[in-house]
């Protein structure tokens, strides 16, 4: 008699899964809507529906914050890709630093993009991780994105566990949006 071993999903592919789970994507026309959490893997993912949908000229983000480092990586992919960005809902933490990656930013006039300090949240040891140090990245980040500096002297001045939300004209003049649409408009 011989007992079949089940067949276990392999750890990285469960892992992959298991953050995917944590927030969907999909294509409306001309534009791609990310709403979740910015988890691991989430850049090769945006990268490999953009490259199956060429058409897609906006990102839209709906999330308060996950994966610095998958925030930056979606920076640099819209960036590359010439896309536009904007929030209709809310857009918190990393998803500000996917926001920046934007070359047309816009909100919903009640939209609210939120801003806090960083820290390390994590129920295991991260070796090599400097809250600080990632905040200087962001913040060059920002400038490189035209956020003006009286702005970016605020920008982490909220505490880990607080959020920033600065009124869509403040986000306006600080060069961090170029346009406030009304909710559900049009305008890119």
């Amino acid at each position: 008699f011989t007992l079949k071993v089940p067949e276990e999903e392999n750890f990285l592919t469960r892992m992959d899964r298991e953050h995917a789970e944590k927030y969907d994507l999909t294509i409306e026309g001309n534009a791609l809507r990310l709403t979740g959490s910015i988890e691991l893997g989430s850049t090769r993912r945006v990268g490999e529906l953009l490259e199956k949908s060429p058409g897609v000229q906006l990102v839209i983000l709906e999330s308060d914050g996950g994966n610095i480092y998958e925030g930056r990586g979606l920076a640099r992919l819209f960036a590359a890709k010439s896309l536009a960005t904007r929030v209709e809902t809310r857009c918190s933490s990393a998803c500000t630093i996917a926001f920046s990656g934007g070359t047309h930013r816009s909100m919903a006039q009640t939209a609210k993009l939120g801003f806090h300090q960083y820290k390390v949240d994590a129920d295991y040891d991260i070796v090599v991780t400097n809250p600080l140090k990632e905040q200087e990245r962001d913040l060059q980040r920002f400038r490189d994105a035209g956020f003006n500096e009286a702005f970016l002297e605020q920008v982490f001045a909220s505490r880990p566990q607080e959020m920033w939300f600065p009124a869509p004209d403040e986000l306006l003049a600080a060069g961090v949006v170029h346009e406030v649409v009304a909710a559900g408009g049009n305008g890119q």
